[in-house]
């Protein structure tokens, strides 16, 4: 059990992930799906399903280890009976009799049985040689499942022990196990399955750093013991204990699928029995050694797992908890995470391949908040996994069955009828060829290959501006290439290689002679390597080879003696320096001759016992911190970095102990490991062999540690020395300081030799094929992107060769023609004809955009222009605001602000002005203040709404910088809109200092002057404007208009009449002209012919009302007395009511003697003010 902080820490850790991963995927969900196209949904869609289902996988994990549970040890039943079965098919009998002197050897009374179904005499005649009984069958029905069925039909005892044929269990296997089965409803104990070939396909080794781990570390350390707390551990089809009575109420093991393990311990949960998990390792077996065997093994695993939903799907099966349900769920859909790995690898060498990302953007956001979720993710894993978590032997192992599970996948419900139960090799490879089983990934490396320089030579020619992409998606790729490369380093391991017998690292004491009687050697070694075949060790002597050698080997209490034939040698140190001394030190290997069985099994039980265990007592140290690790008392010690191992003798006078090596010497003392030890204080004599020679003297126990090595209490003992004899102290200080080249340790230290993978054929083969997918990618990208090619390096260009041209017209030819072309394309196109100043063209293409119903954001931006270059501004109108509503979808910046101009515009030419300065103001500040032209049309466009101050602010607000010519015009005019007229009157003369003779500046000044009624300023500025342009109609009219204003009326009419004569019909001009004629005394006969006709014109007119009146005046000035009458009466009749007007016809009537007229008249006005009363 763990104590409440750490429980506290995990189920924070667990919740907090949890949470997490429902809030990212809530975000990828609301967010960032990419649904541009059908493509981009289905690719979008399909990498977040499998974000989804590995999210629901990692809560099911965390589910079952939310509580880890550790049973106690308790103490054995009594007096039961107790069966262990050893099930084997085709396996090699020499391996088979380590795991069958092994059960043999088990402390408990017991009766071992050999479950052969490959009825071999070879196997019996070994069952009969070591005493265990032989069992065979007549068929193989069932395979495995069916072996133990008919084993379990003639047998009785009351318990089961199942191990594989390769499992060499530890000897108190039953009695640590079988006390847990006082409960009555106890059906199965469960162990780990451990291994000691730790150079495996599949695990990562590192013996410099004491780390070793493979993908049993996480199930059996953390999963199952999780499982403990649901009742929900799963059979893993050995290293387990059964009730027989359990197995007999499910029917026996279960024989429908080929994995009868997980079956048969979900129907024995189903019927309401009892699992325990007991995270010890009391059973060492051999892992899969290459790609092969790997993948086998796998592929029965994957199919069968996920076969048993045929027969038992657990979360409808009746009977079972639904932790329990949950919990086998999570054990079985792990089988099935290949097809959503290969979604998460196949995902960015699509989005290269194609340019189409997964998601919508590939924003800070996402990748933030991606990183905040998986370090919380692994974070949980890292904390939970109590220090058995690997991030890389996780990812390679993913790496290297992802398509082994695609296939348990298939078979599993596509051929599940035509399943079989394939044995895994336990030595050499399970087919020669490994081909079909490292295809997949160099398939992979090759794609990523093929995909990155595709992308690559697509960015470097311009045909995307994606570099965020680019570099995301080879990130990725070459992460997981990375492990694929791996994955193939290790599956070219060469045979011999994978199918040698496993070589147990291990320093043990080893006495050996040679030679014949009268010329015999006897001498003292230390191991270091060790298995059935032969031993490796360390010898400071030169032996001669081809030779048979005596040997005996000694550790925890066992001696192993044999003979053996001397096959190698290779010399480690030799040293005749003055400061070193005469250092000799040789690397022998040899090979057993017949040796005996007694002597076997003490060479299986030093392999598995003490070699296998010290490994893992090394490796786990700093998981586990046990106090009885021996690795643990070593690393606290004094001689943590002196782990010299040299055989050493002890003895008292009356005891001699057992022989054992050093784990440490210093100048000072050493540390032994032994079964007994002297007692602390004791003074014993010691012999230590070392490459300089023996050391004798004697030494004195300061300190003894009781540790454990699996089931073998044993001693770590500290030795001081007290004495020496002859020159033992000189050479122990040489052996301790010696010089660097000729270190000591380096010879005698247990370093076994880290096998180095293979990468001249590796790289050979991934090399070349990723050389060629390189080549084709480079190659087709510059092919199949021709047309692209051409358009991305004429884009800018506003002329082009002949050739060029050619080719443009011809791709534009094949763009109208074709009803499906590009949107992109189109848009491309008509910008270069646009920079090549190409009408022609340009229409085609407007045409083109204006007919098709575009998709793409660029596209519909493109033809909401073309509409407004059209002035069909109602058309664009829609498009842009579609365009609005979706402005996030726009490429950049640069796209996102055109648009908010190009509708601002729309607007503006709609007459809504008001909306097209709110559009205006959306344009990012910088954009505006680096184009004083885009200026300059957002102040017109907020001085036509009334905003003419801020219009003015907004022009002026960068006053630092010196304005330039236009835009002191433009303020001027917006100054003048505000009858700011000083300011006018200051920025005219400041431009006609830059240009004085521009007819609108001076047009402006003069306009200023007369607001402020200055008409000296305004009539020479007009005076020097027409000089400049006489042939100027504007400026003689507005010249003759100053005059007026002026009181300058005989000037006035003067220039009005030339004009007036060419424009008869101009309103204002003939006002000017009769207000003009006001002001002078006497006209010319022309002047006075231009009034009569003016008169005319003004009666004939829609609005003679108070031009009228001032007709009238000027007529009466001027005499026009015989004009004036019939205007008079004219305009009386248009309006009768207007007394004043018919006064002066009375008037005038009565002068030119017509009294009659004038009668009629006085009598209407006398009738209208009668009838007023």
């Amino acid at each position: 059990m763990f104590g409440s902080s750490n429980r506290f820490i995990r189920r924070t850790s667990i919740i907090a992930a949890m949470l997490v991963s429902v809030v990212y995927l809530g975000f990828r969900g609301a967010f960032t799906l990419n649904f541009d196209s059908v493509y981009a949904t289905s690719a979008s869609l399909s990498l977040y399903v499998a974000e989804l289902y590995g999210c629901l996988l990692m809560h099911l994990y965390f589910f079952q280890i939310w509580e880890i549970v550790e049973p106690e040890p308790v103490a054995p039943l009594k007096n039961r009976t107790v069966d262990v079965y050893i099930p084997t098919y085709n396996e090699d009998p020499s391996l088979l009799r380590g795991t069958i002197s092994a059960a043999l050897a088990l402390h408990y009374e017991h009766e071992t049985y050999v479950l052969d179904d490959g009825n071999r005499p070879a196997v019996a005649e070994l069952c009969d040689e070591l005493g265990a009984t032989y069992i065979n069958r007549d068929t193989n029905l069932h395979a495995k499942a069916g072996n133990l069925n008919h084993a379990m039909g003639i047998t009785a005892g009351e318990f089961v022990v199942i191990f594989d044929a390769d499992h060499i269990s530890r000897q108190d296997f039953i009695t640590r196990l079988l006390g847990y089965f006082e409960d009555d409803r106890l059906g199965f104990v469960q162990t780990p399955h451990s291994f000691y070939n730790f150079d495996n396909f599949h695990g990562t080794l590192d013996y410099g750093r004491q780390t070793y781990w493979e993908e049993g570390e996480i199930f059996y350390n953390v999963i199952q013991p999780g499982k403990n707390y649901w009742n929900g551990v799963s059979f893993c089809g050995s290293a387990a204990m059964f009730r027989r009575t359990a197995l007999e109420d499910v029917g026996c093991v279960a024989t429908e699928t080929i994995t009868e393990d997980m079956h048969t311990g979900l129907r024995l949960h189903a019927k309401g029995w009892n699992s325990l998990f007991v995270n010890e390792r009391l059973v060492s077996g051999q892992a899969a050694t290459d790609v092969t065997t790997f993948n086998t093994q796998r592929l029965r695993w994957g199919e069968g797992n996920l076969g048993i939903f045929a027969h038992d799907n657990p979360f409808t099966m009746p009977g079972l908890t639904f932790a329990q349900r949950l919990c086998y769920l999570g054990s079985m859909l792990s089988w099935t995470t290949g097809i959503q790995k290969l979604q998460l690898y196949l995902a960015p060498m699509l989005m290269l391949l194609t340019g189409v990302a997964p998601v919508a953007e590939l924003s800070w956001t996402l990748g933030i908040i991606t990183l905040i979720y998986m370090l919380t993710i692994w974070t949980a894993v890292t904390v939970t996994s109590n220090g058995h978590g690997n991030l890389i032997g996780t990812e390679l192992t993913h790496m290297a069955s992802f398509w082994t599970q695609i296939q348990s996948c298939y078979r599993a419900v596509f051929k599940r009828k035509k399943t079989t139960f394939v044995v895994t090799s336990k030595r050499g490879r399970q087919t020669n060829s490994i081909r079909r089983f490292i295809m997949p990934q160099c398939l992979y490396i090759v794609g990523s290959a093929l995909a990155i320089a595709w992308a690559s030579t697509k960015y470097s020619i311009g045909l995307t501006h994606d570099l965020t992409g680019v570099l995301v998606g080879s990130f990725l790729l070459l992460s997981q290439c990375w492990f694929a490369w791996q994955v193939i380093q290790r599956s070219l391991r060469a045979s011999d290689e994978t199918e040698e017998i496993w070589r147990h690292p291990c320093a043990l004491h080893m006495t050996y002679q040679i030679g014949e009687e009268d010329d015999r050697r006897v001498g003292t070694a230390v191991t270091c390597d060790l298995n059935e075949v032969g031993v490796g060790f360390h010898a400071f002597e030169d032996l001669p080879i081809d030779q048979d050698i005596d040997l005996t080997i000694s550790a925890m209490g066992l001696t192993a003696t044999c003979r053996a034939r001397l096959c190698q040698k290779s010399q480690g140190l030799q040293s005749q320096s003055s400061r070193d001394g005469n250092a000799t030190s040789y690397r022998y290997g040899c090979e057993f001759v017949e040796p005996s069985t007694e002597a076997l099994g003490v060479i299986w039980r030093l392999c598995s016992d003490y070699a296998t265990t010290r490994m893992y007592d090394q490796f786990e140290s700093r998981k586990k911190h046990r106090d009885d690790s021996i690795e643990v008392q070593l690393a606290t010690s004094e001689m943590d970095d002196e782990r010299i191992n040299l055989p050493i003798s002890l003895s008292d006078g009356s005891t001699k102990y057992e022989p054992t090596v050093t784990e440490g010497i210093t100048a000072h003392g050493c540390m032994v490991l032994a079964t007994n030890c002297p007692d602390i204080g004791t003074e014993t004599r010691f012999v230590l062999t070392t490459p300089l020679g023996r050391i004798a003297g004697t030494t004195v126990v300061t300190e003894i540690h009781q540790v454990k090595l699996g089931c073998v209490p044993l001693q770590l003992a500290k030795l001081d020395f007290v004495g020496f004899t002859g020159e033992g102290r000189s050479l122990l200080l040489s052996l301790c300081n010696a010089s660097d080249q000729n270190r000591v340790s380096a010879v005698v230290k247990l370093q076994p030799p880290e096998r180095q993978l293979p990468r001249v054929r590796p790289a050979i083969l991934t090399g070349t094929l990723s050389i060629a997918a390189s080549l084709i990618a480079i190659f087709g990208t510059l092919v199949w992107n021709q047309d692209d090619i051409l358009l991305n390096f004429n884009q800018q260009a506003t002329v082009v060769p002949q050739e060029t041209r050619v080719k443009l017209a011809s791709l534009l030819a094949k763009t109208v023609a074709d009803p499906d072309a590009d949107e992109q394309r189109i848009v491309r196109l008509r910008e270069i004809f646009q920079n090549l100043g190409d009408r022609q063209s340009i229409g085609k293409l407007d045409q083109l955009i204006m007919d098709r119903d575009v998709t793409t954001f660029t596209a519909k931006f493109c033809r909401a222009q073309t509409f407004d270059g059209a002035e069909m501004y109602d058309r664009a109108l829609p498009i842009y605001a579609d365009l609005l509503e979706h402005v996030e979808e726009a490429s950049d910046d640069q796209e996102r602000n055109e648009l908010f101009i190009s509708a601002g515009r729309n607007h503006a030419n709609r007459g809504d002005v008001a909306r097209a300065v709110a559009l205006f103001s959306r344009v990012d500040p910088l954009v505006v203040k680096d184009d004083p032209k885009l200026r300059r049309e957002h102040a017109g466009l907020l001085a036509k709404v009334g905003r003419i101050e801020e219009a003015i602010s907004f022009l002026t607000e960068d006053d630092d910088s010196e304005p330039s010519y236009e835009d002191r015009l433009h303020r001027a005019h917006l100054y003048a809109s505000a009858r700011h007229f000083d300011q006018v009157i200051e920025h005219c003369h400041a431009l006609l200092t830059i240009d004085s003779e521009d007819p609108a500046v001076l047009k402006l000044l003069a306009n200023a002057a007369l607001g402020r009624d200055d008409f000296e300023l305004a009539m020479s500025t007009m005076d020097r404007l027409v000089q400049l342009r006489p042939d100027d109609s504007e400026a003689r009219r507005l010249h003759a208009l100053t005059c007026l204003w002026n009181h300058d009326g005989e000037r006035a009419m003067r220039l009005i009449e030339p004009i007036l004569v060419a424009n008869p019909n101009d309103a204002e001009l003939q006002r000017s002209f009769v207000e003009a004629s006001l002001l002078v005394d006497q006209l010319s006969p022309s002047q006075s012919a231009q009034l009569q006709r003016v008169a005319l014109a003004i009666s004939e007119g829609p609005n003679a009302g108070v031009a009228g009146q001032t007709m009238v005046a000027a007529m009466a000035r001027h005499n026009q007395t015989e004009s004036l009458i019939p205007f008079l009466t004219q305009m009386v009749e248009e309006r009768p009511h207007e007394i004043k007007l018919r006064l002066q016809l009375v008037d005038l009537l009565e002068s030119a003697g017509d009294f009659r007229s004038a009668e009629k008249h006085l009598n209407w006005l006398l009738t209208a003010t009668t009838a007023s009363l």
